[in-house]
């Protein structure tokens, strides 16, 4: 998770995908979150690929040739 940028999905992505109701309702963890929206393995405790293409600072470093 320290290799994401928390801030984009928190200011950008999540408020694009999740309606404000809902957010208001749920102050859930961050991965819990994420997991909603199908981007973290909370089973696994990692970030999806999907994650990692969207939000690492360095997507290269864990996907090469991505």
């Amino acid at each position: 998770m320290e290799d994401l940028a928390q801030d984009l999905f928190l200011n950008t992505y999540r408020a694009a995908a999740i309606g404000r109701e809902v957010l208001e309702e749920n102050h859930g963890e961050v991965e819990a979150q994420m997991a909603s929206l199908r981007l973290y393995d909370l089973g696994r405790h990692c970030p999806t690929h999907a994650a990692i293409l969207l939000f690492a600072k360095d997507p290269l470093r864990w996907l090469p040739h991505a």
